[in-house]
């Protein structure tokens, strides 16, 4: 069978043994020979492995020859021939909580998606949700390299992933297995007023007008307003219009991206998710002066989509477009009710307060 071993496990150079029973019924001690990990370590793949025949494991484990810390924890192997104090008890898979990667579900945020290198997952033992072992964890196998599974969420901490362990009667370790090891932190939260830089374009009634500014933006826990000025060139009268545009809108729905592949769902969990693509819902109050005094009083109402970026010494910010309904104040339309289209993008000049 094939044993894995973290290199903390290892140790410096420490001797671990295996028992094997010879023909004339002793007991022999095989040293381990371990074969060091390949590939790249932040794969997960950082493990250590060897291989024993299953009964000398099954009777002997792995041990160390080494003085005895007491009186009674210790195994007399050559009398007893197989290990008798041992216990077992609900131990975190730490290894295997600090190697998964997370695919957060905005349907269902109570559960996420998680999956493992598969050299970290072993098919043949059973595995469990928490403390309890009433809750088996079910791996399957989707890819070549990862094993898939879910896991449930609670305050932002996933369950952990536990495993029955033995040790020994007299030398037990805690189990930790109410300890949260893995957090997903949210994307999201407030941000102090930042002034952009915004360009773009704005399509209303045949009219294709680019326009360029400088807003306000306040990001609270749930949602943002914004202050827009901004010149305007109109597509049908060739000419520039100066317009003023305040706004809110409200997240409500956000898919977090991959922090090394921003074209991946999968992400470390513990790690801190700068970009996301955000779902939202607005209204603006848009006021345009123009050299005709053919001047506009529009109120809409929009859904948009963004791909944003919240990280501080980032440059570019919201990259966005939206489409709704709006409609004149001034009555300066052929329509009364009529549909909008915007496209932009925000690139941030300074903030104002603590930083983000």
């Amino acid at each position: 069978m094939l044993i894995t071993a973290r290199p903390e496990d290892i140790g410096n150079k420490e001797e671990h043994y295996y028992g094997e029973i010879t023909k004339t019924g002793e007991l022999s001690m095989k040293l381990v020979k371990w074969k060091a990990p390949k590939g790249k370590k932040e794969k997960g793949n950082n493990s250590y492995t060897t291989s024993i025949l299953a009964e000398n494991f099954e009777r002997f484990r792995l041990f160390k020859i080494t003085a005895t810390p007491c009186d009674t924890c210790h195994e007399d192997l050559v009398k007893d021939k197989k290990l008798i104090h041992i216990d077992s008890s609900m131990q975190v898979e730490q290894e295997l909580m600090s190697a998964i990667e997370v695919r957060v579900n905005v349907f269902n945020p109570n559960t996420v998606k998680i999956r493992a290198p598969r050299e970290l997952v072993h098919l043949d033992d059973e595995y469990f949700i928490g403390c309890d072992s009433g809750f088996p964890l079910k791996w399957k196998k989707k890819r070549r390299k990862y094993y898939y599974s879910k896991l449930p969420v609670a305050f932002l901490a996933l369950e952990n992933i536990t495993r029955k362990r033995e040790f020994c009667k007299f030398n037990s370790e805690p189990t930790d297995c109410g300890k949260a090891f893995a957090e997903l932190l949210p994307v999201g939260g407030p941000l102090p007023l930042t002034l952009y830089a915004e360009a773009g374009y704005y399509y209303r009634l045949f009219e294709f007008n680019p326009y360029a500014g400088i807003s306000l933006i306040k990001q609270y826990e749930k949602g943002k307003s914004n202050l827009l000025l901004s010149v305007e060139r109109s597509s049908a009268e060739k000419n520039l219009n100066l317009s003023g545009t305040i706004g809110y809108q409200y997240p409500f729905f956000t898919i977090p991206l991959n922090k090394s592949n921003p074209f991946s769902l999968w992400q470390k969990p513990g790690e801190p998710t700068y970009k996301c693509l955000r779902m939202y819902v607005g209204t603006e109050l848009k006021f345009t002066k123009t050299p005709t005094n053919r001047n506009n009083l529009e109120q809409n109402i929009h859904v948009g989509l963004a791909a944003v970026n919240r990280k501080e010494k980032s440059i570019f910010r919201y990259l966005f477009i939206q489409y709704g309904v709006t409609t004149d104040y001034l009555d300066h339309r052929e329509a009364d009710i009529y549909s909008i289209t915007e496209l932009g993008i925000n690139l941030k000049l300074k903030s104002f307060g603590l930083k983000e």
